[in-house]
């Protein structure tokens, strides 16, 4: 893997699965048909992509994949480059979930990381997870699409469910591993005190369930608020409220719905719907949010900018960096519009077409259209576009056909970014920071420093300390975004080798003592001036050099101190009677000193 500003294999997929599977710019195709090519009998909904592209989810109760679905909607994906179907909502052994997967036409309630690995839905099935506490009750679901394996993601912080469920309409992040959902009435974390729906995240990674709508003071709507959307780098969530959760935003003031910005790792929330130019007298709802979390598009009866009569509904971007607000349609759009992961594009139902506008050109692109060409016969709906904007979808029922289906056009290339990644190292002692910052309009997923995975700021930086070897090493450090695409870099980290190397002019620990009773090694000693400590137990082998003169058995380190110490090891029953040498090292500001005894173990 070249090692500069590259693109991972994920963005290369990305690139990829549309031109397979479609062809040509514009190329349209229809995507929910049966195993042997004919038309679903029932209505096929969707749709929701992952990602890099090559996944798209959509609903049914007919058998899309080839398998029995119990005559109840259930969810599938079909990857686009090979075409094969998969039922996604069943048990861990493949039965199809025995109560219908929850759907949407303004927001589809399931989502797909990166690489349509997991998969999110909400049901009131109570068979898909062994152990449902609440039986027919709502909950949200995470499936393995590798592995098959299926679990509640919508538990409180000590893995309970809801006794009467949630609302579900889950979003997930890229890497799979954050989900916000929508509760319930009761509460899933410790000061949840309204009693109604709030936003909650899930992180799987760190065992978390946080609140995400309740601001750093603990307040929260006193009204149900919902349709979560997660930023790709999970960083960000979306959502929707009435006029009563103006309590959560400064400067809330219109009395109607809104739609707000929550970043948890910073406890703050904003209101995206706002007005450029125009007048924010109108609802706003149903958010999509880019991989970064700086852009949100949404729905608004509101004349949020200068010249819209604020007559029909329209999708609005609301640029959170740049403080600005655009309208993306030119006519009625009253579901969701979505964003591309990137940014840089998105797709909206306005009146009955699916178009797909470019927010860098301005340019609108009609994306509902049959695959010959001509116009649907009947209105497009339930707008969805790919993370880079290359591929749009829409729902509508074909001239003829008894129940709906879900289409796929091709809306042409977006040129790949890659991350912006610095890194720097600094040495104090034998300890090194690696620290930097990562920026990607995608979001940035993940930053590896070596073997590690650092933990990343709110605001892309990042930081992560470890132990440095001797003499020179070379520590890369690389970027991903959250559409898969990468940065490389390396910082060179230089110990002497003084550093760690005895001195005699170091203190050493003082009145050791040392005497073995099985199973413990007991050695006492007093540290001169203020000093970390380790004391080894080992053995004497056949050795050319020091380095191989003796064999590690157990030892025990301690944080800097001064004083008198009194240390235990328990040596493994293994241990052979001999002779073994008990060694105190310290170190301290002035180097590193050392004192042995030799003692035998019986």
């Amino acid at each position: 893997m070249p090692r500069r500003s590259t693109m991972g294999l994920a963005a290369c997929a990305m690139a990829l699965a549309p031109v397979a599977a479609f062809g040509a710019f514009g190329d349209v195709s229809p995507q929910g048909y049966l195993p042997g090519g004919g038309a679903a009998p029932t209505d096929v909904d969707g749709a929701a992509f992952s990602p890099d592209g090559r996944y798209l989810l959509f609903t049914s109760a007919s058998p899309i994949s080839g398998q029995p679905t119990g005559g109840v909607r259930q969810l599938f994906m079909r990857d686009l480059l090979t075409g094969a179907v998969q039922m996604v909502s069943t048990t861990a052994d493949g039965h199809p979930a025995a109560a219908p997967v929850d759907d949407d036409a303004d927001a589809p309630p399931f989502a797909a990381s990166l690489d349509g690995r997991f998969v999110v839905f909400s049901s009131t099935a109570a068979d898909l997870v062994p152990g449902d506490a609440n039986g027919g009750a709502r909950d949200v679901f995470r499936k393995d699409t590798r592995t098959g394996r299926i679990t509640i993601i919508s538990r409180d912080h000590l893995r309970r469910q809801a006794p009467t469920g949630v609302t579900g309409q889950p979003s997930i992040s890229s890497d799979g591993s954050r989900v916000a959902f929508a509760s319930g009435a009761e509460p899933l974390a410790p000061g949840d005190a309204n009693g109604v729906a709030d936003i909650y995240m899930t992180d799987l990674r760190a065992r978390t369930v946080v609140l995400v709508s309740r601001t750093a003071a603990g307040v929260q709507s006193p009204e149900a608020v919902g349709q979560p959307a997660i930023s790709a780098d999970g960083r960000a969530v979306a959502f929707q409220g009435t006029g009563a959760a103006a309590v959560l935003a400064g400067g809330d003031a219109n009395g109607l719905g809104d739609v707000y910005v929550a970043r948890p790792a910073v406890r703050s929330i904003v209101r995206a719907s706002v007005a450029d130019g125009g007048s924010a007298a109108g609802t706003s709802s149903l958010p999509s949010i880019s991989g970064d979390g700086s852009r949100v598009a949404f729905t608004s009866t509101a004349p949020l900018v200068a010249g819209d009569a604020g007559t029909t509904p329209d999708a609005y971007v609301r640029d959170l960096a740049a403080g600005t607000t655009r309208r993306a349609s030119a006519g009625a759009s009253s579901a969701r519009p979505a964003i591309s992961v990137n940014g840089a594009r998105v797709a909206f139902a306005s009146g009955a077409d699916v178009l797909v506008r470019d927010l860098a050109s301005d340019v609108a692109f009609r994306a509902s259209r049959l695959p010959d060409g001509s116009p649907t016969p009947g209105p497009a709906t339930r707008a969805a576009i790919t993370g880079v904007g290359s591929v749009a979808s829409f729902t509508t029922q074909p001239a003829g056909a008894t129940a709906s289906g879900v289409f796929v056009t091709e809306a042409g290339a977006v040129s790949g970014t890659a991350p912006a990644l610095t890194a720097r190292a600094t040495l104090s002692g034998r300890r090194v920071t690696v620290a930097g910052h990562a920026s990607d309009p995608a979001g940035i997923a993940r930053v590896a420093v070596g073997p590690r995975v650092a933990r990343i700021g709110d605001d892309g930086s990042y930081s992560v300390s470890f132990t440095a070897r001797l003499g020179t090493e070379e520590v890369a450090v690389r970027a991903t975004s959250g559409l898969g695409a990468e940065s490389a870099t390396a910082v060179g980290v230089t110990r002497a080798a003084a550093a760690r190397g005895r001195s005699d002019r170091a203190p050493r620990p003082r009145a050791l003592r040392a005497s073995a009773a099985r199973p413990w090694v007991r050695a006492t000693f007093r540290l001169p001036m203020r000093a970390a400590w380790r004391v080894e137990v080992r053995r004497r082998i056949p050795g050319i050099t020091r380095a191989r003169a003796f064999r590690m058995v157990v030892a025990r380190s301690g944080t800097s101190g001064s004083g008198r110490r009194s240390i235990r090891l328990r040596v493994p029953a293994r241990t052979a009677p001999g002779d073994y040498q008990v060694r105190v090292l310290i170190s301290s500001a002035r180097g590193l000193g050392t004192s042995a005894r030799t003692i035998r173990i019986r």
